[in-house]
């Protein structure tokens, strides 16, 4: 079985990795499609029994000759998507070359939006961003599977798993309390843009019991009682729109009525 998660950076694929393989359907994060991987890797792929949820997925299928490859396409309310982008996440920075993955990550998108990384503002680079990346695949895949991250529920996932067709039937007879426990259990804060780092030995056992059960319920992996960097605050729609082009705040607005989204009176922000 095998299937392809995917969206724009920040809509929650490896959230959906954690929900389709607690549903008992196998799914990576970005293990084979992400930058620097090899080709070889991602031509061997369709012959493993695994999903993978990747934002940039959806730009590798032509690699898969002779296989059609289900596409689960997430959204996400577009105003939190630019939100974090624009304020948790370097993907759109480009002063910041902190590794050749994230460089190669600005590659990938400069190729299928070019003009992109001219924009002065990060604000304009992610509104960009999200409108452009879901129009490309909505273009590239006319038969994927559209889902709301944000507004997942039982009848949702039933078509998730639906439109997946896997023959297994104890896949396709998960029950109504095994959908509602999955979406209950998996974190809904994975990949948030936090920081936390580890440093061994803790005395007290309270406290190293704490740790140990925040670090699982908040998908962590280190602990840290230093403070590693600074998280910038949400910002509300009204104070993304005040800073981003008016052209692209309209089609922001629009793309979210579309799509069921609270839109906003940009006249009033203005």
């Amino acid at each position: 079985m095998l299937f392809v998660v995917t969206g724009t950076p920040r809509s929650g694929t490896q959230y959906a990795s954690r929900l389709m393989t607690a549903l008992g359907l196998p799914c990576d994060h970005e293990k084979t499609f992400r930058p620097l991987v090899s080709v070889a890797n991602i031509v061997r792929w369709p012959t493993l029994d695994i999903g993978e949820a990747s934002w940039m997925g959806w730009s590798l299928l032509p690699l898969m000759v002779g296989h059609r490859v289900p596409v689960l396409h997430t959204l996400r309310n577009p105003w939190s998507v630019i939100d974090s982008l624009t304020n948790r996440n370097h993907i759109l920075n480009p002063l910041v070359h902190s590794d050749s993955s994230l460089q190669g990550v600005r590659e990938i998108i400069n190729a299928y939006l070019p003009g992109l990384f001219a924009r002065d503002r990060r604000v304009d680079r992610a509104a960009a961003l999200v409108l452009g990346w879901n129009r490309l695949i909505a273009e590239h895949v006319p038969d994927r599977c559209v889902y709301y991250v944000d507004r997942l529920d039982i009848p949702m996932v039933r078509k998730m798993l639906a439109y997946l067709n896997y023959p297994a039937a104890d896949v396709l007879d998960i029950s109504d309390d095994q959908i509602d426990s999955a979406l209950a259990d998996i974190s809904t804060s994975t990949n948030s843009g936090f920081t936390i780092d580890s440093v061994p030995g803790v005395s007290d056992p309270d406290v190293a019991e704490w740790i140990a059960q925040y670090a699982k319920a908040n998908n962590v992996g280190r602990i840290s009682t230093c403070k590693i960097r600074d998280v910038a605050a949400r910002q509300t729609p009204e104070e993304l729109v005040e800073q981003m082009d008016p052209e692209l705040a309209e089609r922001v607005n629009a793309y979210a009525a579309c799509h069921g989204y609270p839109t906003y009176d940009l006249a009033a922000v203005a």
